[in-house]
């Protein structure tokens, strides 16, 4: 979920893993897409560095991240051109899949990071929906805002009478790009 222009989908695929990107960008032929992604990916090189939410062990400084999402797209996008059924467009909280149609669903950088722009309503809806398409487990990655503050809503989920049948743990990774972001949420049938 929230795939955009990014490689994951391409590189997991050529590993023989099959996956399916969703994403709204996804509506876009690839020549918009390619049109939008440099503007985009330079506004990010030119503001990030004056970010004080992250860190740069893995990524090393701006100009390293750069290279690496400059790849990611040209990844991207040649995958998207080839093998367009790969990438789903459509936006949470309501996913055009059938129940239980994959073993394991991961968000990365949406619900939690924006939950100035998108309320609780929100974020329970989409885990319902998330859950529903999903036979085995869910991964939502970070479980901070972009302001690197733990998200108010994950103790919120937990007591919601609506999700009492999922069980959510948070599981600590080695990767943190935003600071404090060194966990994921794991969601679960209970």
């Amino acid at each position: 979920m929230a795939g955009g222009v990014s490689s994951f989908c391409a590189e997991a695929n050529e590993l023989g893993i099959i996956v399916t990107s969703f994403d709204p960008i996804y509506s876009l032929p690839p020549e918009k897409i390619m049109e939008r992604s440099e503007p985009d990916l330079e506004a990010v090189y030119r503001a990030i560095r004056y970010v004080p939410t992250y860190r740069w062990d893995f990524y090393k400084n701006p100009e390293y991240m750069r290279a690496l999402r400059k790849r990611a797209t040209t990844i991207f996008l040649s995958d998207y051109k080839a093998h367009p059924g790969r990438y789903v467009a459509g936006e949470l909280p309501r996913l055009p899949f059938a129940e239980g149609e994959f073993d394991l669903t991961f968000v990365s950088y949406f619900l939690f990071a924006y939950q100035d722009r998108l309320d609780y309503e929100f974020h329970r809806e989409s885990i319902l929906e998330i859950m529903r398409v999903t036979r085995d487990e869910a991964r939502i990655y970070p479980t901070v805002t972009f302001e690197a503050q733990p998200s108010k809503f994950v103790p919120m989920l937990r007591s919601d009478p609506e999700l009492q049948r999922f069980e959510f743990t948070e599981i600590k990774t080695d990767f943190e790009f935003l600071v404090n972001s060194h966990c994921f949420l794991h969601v679960t049938r209970g």
